[in-house]
């Protein structure tokens, strides 16, 4: 479980800017949700919390030393806080994993179970508390430009749904056995990225 977690974790966190590996959030959850499959709720719920507050422990690093030098800010007081932060963003995934699987075991589709409550809980952590919409799952794409099209119709939370529907499929087909009908709502991110790709290769207005 211990490798699952960090390879999960490593991958998530190289996928955004600036390292940029953004392949690796396609894949990235799937190491610990695979391990996770027999495990109980609050197993889920806590290590999926932990997953997610080591994310953004790590993801906003310069963030007490900003709040130091442009605060400014004691630094006791900076590092409180960026603490609390972490601990309080690290708690949406905690819901996602458990929310996740307990509609999974209520015999719905994990690839709509997952892409939902992501896009959900992500629309929430952005509004609740003036919002933090830092860190999106679809910012990890931001370099992909043919996939980040689809933020012209659903806009970003959209892209996450894309991102976690992909993730449910390949979550399913692992657990449960490729199977071609298991690989069919595929087509939904598979028709949006040919879109996008049509879409990036239109002229720009005026021909400029």
């Amino acid at each position: 479980m211990v490798w699952a977690f960090f390879l999960s974790l490593s991958l998530y966190f190289f996928s955004f800017p600036p390292f940029g590996f953004f392949p690796f959030a396609w894949i990235a959850p799937l190491p610990l949700l695979l391990v996770l499959k027999e495990s109980s709720g609050k197993n889920r719920f806590s290590l999926w919390w932990l997953w997610g507050s080591l994310f953004f422990l790590a993801s906003l690093h310069w963030l007490p030393g900003t709040m130091e030098v442009y605060g400014p800010t004691a630094s006791w007081a900076a590092y409180s806080a960026y603490m609390a932060l972490v601990l309080y963003l690290g708690l949406f995934w905690g819901v996602w994993g458990w929310w996740s699987y307990s509609l999974i075991e209520r015999s719905v589709p994990s690839y709509i179970a997952f892409s939902f409550v992501l896009a959900f809980l992500e629309l929430v952590r952005g509004r609740i508390l003036t919002g933090f919409p830092w860190l999106l799952a679809a910012h990890s794409q931001c370099s992909f430009l043919p996939f980040i099209q689809g933020a012209s119709i659903f806009g970003v939370y959209g892209v996450s749904f894309l991102l976690a529907w992909v993730w449910g499929i390949l979550w399913e087909a692992l657990a449960k056995g490729f199977r071609c009908g298991r690989l069919m709502p595929l087509l939904f991110p598979l028709c949006m990225l040919l879109w996008g790709y049509i879409r990036t290769e239109m002229p720009l207005p005026g021909g400029i």
